[in-house]
């Protein structure tokens, strides 16, 4: 519906529709969907494609698509609970500026977070046990350009239990900051930087992943991968394809990855820079101190 500005959607249940439950497509903005229960709707449970609305406190459950589906730009997605739908449980597609704080998403048929999104912010949400990836970077065309994830800030996020990767890149991952997340007992790789560049990963707790605790890609260069805690993955605990260039491995404590601590398949052992790098064994055998 079109809406005018800063409207109140406030402790309704939107369930059992044969559409969305509930439906913001965007003429106003600075409305507020707060306290609301939005489940076993035939497509998405809340969509907001309204700019700068905040999605609040909302119970999303059990809808054929996507739980709460973002595309206004600038809005605010805090505190909500989005578990057992059929796709993802949260979506950011193709907007700017969005803030993702205090959710939890869980169980989803698909992700946990899919975003498509320019200088996203998610800050300490719970993205665990969903079918597909914890977040996985997928990318449509905007204004002519393959957005992607671009200059976004991911920040004490626990990314645990996804049958796929705890973070699924793209090529089109760039300029972004992984800081302090835990991404643990993932069933594929912990971070996939599948092709992105200059991405900074800082400060994460990687652990026990199916895959590599980080799998660096083909044509994934200039990133910083720097002081993270990698214990116990089972594809290695940093693997560098041979074409991964100019990446900088610093810092990492690394311990029980198995087959290797960090395997840089020829050359990345020499197109790449590894500097006071803690862990027990590496291919080749001399990145680590």
């Amino acid at each position: 519906m079109g809406l005018d500005p800063r409207n109140l959607i406030f402790q309704n249940d939107a369930s059992e529709n044969a559409d969305e439950g509930i439906d913001l497509e965007g003429d106003g903005q600075h409305n507020y969907v707060i306290a609301n229960r939005a489940a076993a709707n035939q497509d998405v449970g809340i969509e907001v494609g309204s700019p700068n609305t905040l999605v609040l406190e909302n119970e999303v459950c059990n809808n054929a698509d996507e739980g709460i589906l973002v595309f206004g730009n600038g809005s605010w997605v805090i505190d909500n609970r989005a578990y057992n739908n059929g796709s993802d449980g949260l979506d950011a597609d193709i907007v700017d500026d969005v803030l993702f704080y205090g959710n939890v998403s869980t169980k989803n048929g698909i992700s946990g977070l899919e975003v498509d999104a320019l200088g996203l912010v998610a800050i300490r949400n719970k993205l665990n046990d969903n079918g597909g990836s914890g977040v996985d970077v997928t990318t449509s065309e905007s204004n002519g350009v393959d957005q992607g994830l671009t200059q976004s800030f991911f920040y004490e996020n626990e990314i645990s239990r996804n049958n796929a990767d705890g973070v699924h890149g793209r090529p089109e991952m760039l300029l972004n900051l992984f800081l302090a997340n835990d991404v643990d007992e993932n069933g594929d790789d912990g971070i996939d930087l599948d092709g992105g560049d200059a991405n900074r990963l800082v400060f994460n707790d990687i652990d026990d992943n199916d895959g590599p605790g980080i799998d660096v890609d083909e044509g994934s260069n200039f990133n910083l991968i720097d002081v993270n805690f990698v214990d116990t993955n089972h594809g290695s605990g940093i693997r560098l394809d041979p074409n991964a260039v100019i990446n900088v491995l610093r810092a990492n404590r690394l311990k029980g990855n198995t087959p290797f601590d960090i395997l840089a398949q020829p050359p990345a052992g020499t197109n790449n820079i590894f500097d006071l790098n803690h862990c027990g064994n590496s291919s080749p055998p001399t990145l680590c101190v």
